[in-house]
């Protein structure tokens, strides 16, 4: 049994399957290991030099599944992922069109829970004004469900291309400084910082409050309970529904 740690970065980790393709390794002889496990140290290195390997040739929705999966927190997505590559390489070019396989159906969920999981992050992240010896930046706290900033951090880059920002995750944290994204080390809890932005936040949603968002139970139904300790739209949602309520009894009265 081979024993690889997996790469944490999405194109190392394609020259991995790719070398262990062109050594023509099944996937029943490879022990996939997490990046996060730190238990299991007899780690072979895995020499990726694929310079006079021909590169294998697969369907793009393989390409698009992989590089959702890749990011899914399950330490079974790189077993999947290389088990689904072999068999499309040897014999079975449509497999991904069987949705009723057990591999295609995992790969499947574990695509879709991830696409969720990064939309909801894209629309959940709130920043908080800050400031360092080189002015100012915004930085963000958020703990999503699988280790999705690397996809998302794009996004922030077309809205923030001119602010310097990071948000940091349990995971991982994302820089960018108007010029260059970077990588760095999780941190574990939201860290205290500034409350200005969140102040500020407050405001604008308070002052554009409308009757159209008194409906707690459909506000709710689309955030779920986990996220709202962080929204500080949410404390204002609040406020908005008691004063609006308020509002309309008094006209009712009146």
């Amino acid at each position: 049994m081979l024993k690889i740690r997996a790469s944490r970065d999405y194109d190392q980790w394609r020259r991995q399957m790719r070398k262990l393709l062109a050594e023509r390794i099944p996937p029943d002889e490879v022990l996939w290991i997490d990046w996060e496990d730190e238990q299991l140290t007899l780690v072979e290195d895995l020499d990726l030099d694929v310079s006079g390997a021909r590169p294998a040739r697969v369907p793009r929705a393989y390409a698009d599944l992989a590089e959702r999966v890749f990011y899914h927190r399950s330490p079974q997505r790189f077993w999947i992922l290389y088990r689904l590559l072999w068999r499309i390489t040897h014999g079975e070019r449509e497999l991904l069109q069987v949705e009723t396989d057990d591999d295609v159906r995992q790969a499947i969920i574990m695509q879709r829970q991830v696409r969720n999981d990064a939309h909801r992050m894209t629309g959940f992240v709130r920043f908080e004004q800050a400031s360092d010896a080189e002015g100012e930046l915004f930085v963000a706290w958020y703990r999503p469900d699988h280790y999705v900033l690397p996809l998302c951090a794009g996004s922030f880059i077309k809205r923030l291309r001119n602010q310097r920002w990071s948000i940091l995750t349990p995971d991982e944290s994302a820089t960018w400084d108007r010029k260059k994204l970077r990588f760095g080390p999780g941190v574990n809890k939201r860290p205290a910082g500034s409350d200005q932005l969140v102040a500020l936040w407050k405001t604008y949603y308070a002052n554009t409050y409308n009757s159209q968002r008194d409906n707690p139970r459909l506000f709710r139904q689309h955030v779920p309970i986990r996220f709202l300790r962080d929204m500080p739209e949410a404390t204002a949602l609040d406020e908005g529904l008691k004063t609006n309520h308020k509002r309309h009894t008094e006209y009712r009265r009146g």
